[in-house]
């Protein structure tokens, strides 16, 4: 399933921040710096490979 986001990028005296946040309505997550942006991508990707890998043993099994 494809899930859309909003991505807000911005520069205040405190530095970089941003929000994520998802089209289809949920919950907006904050984040106080491109690195923490950065990493919470990675982990989506990484449970998306995970699940992924998780039905493909559950559907090759006879």
């Amino acid at each position: 399933m494809e899930e859309v986001f909003i991505l807000r990028i911005w520069h205040d005296s405190s530095g970089v921040r941003a929000t994520l946040a998802p089209v289809q309505g949920g919950e907006t997550r904050r984040f106080a710096s491109l690195q923490e942006l950065v990493q919470y991508l990675e982990s989506l990707d990484r449970r998306k490979v995970e699940s992924a890998s998780k039905l493909s043993l559950a559907t090759a099994r006879p």
